[in-house]
């Protein structure tokens, strides 16, 4: 549970998408992220949150957890949001 210790607000871009049969997958430029959900953060919302988020466009995040490429482990997105990607 030490993964729901480390908390960040990034602002990121979609670049792709994929959707495994275990979790969903965010790319941006140099970072992978996963939308799944979890109990211990009361967010079972995740399909919606990936299916809201579109590539090309521009999202302020709060994510949690580390990426581990031996586990295939990635940060888990709690909410994301549109912003506008003129400012």
């Amino acid at each position: 549970m030490f993964t729901h210790a480390k908390r960040e607000t990034m602002i990121i871009t979609v670049t792709d998408k994929e959707r495994t049969s275990e979790k969903f997958l965010i790319f941006t430029d140099g970072l992978v992220l996963e939308c799944t959900d979890s109990l211990l953060e009361g967010k079972m919302n995740s399909s919606d949150i990936y299916g809201s988020m579109k590539i090309g466009k521009t999202y302020r995040i709060r994510a949690y957890g580390f990426r581990f490429p031996l586990f295939s482990m990635y940060q888990n997105i709690l909410w994301a949001v549109e912003v506008d990607n003129e400012n």
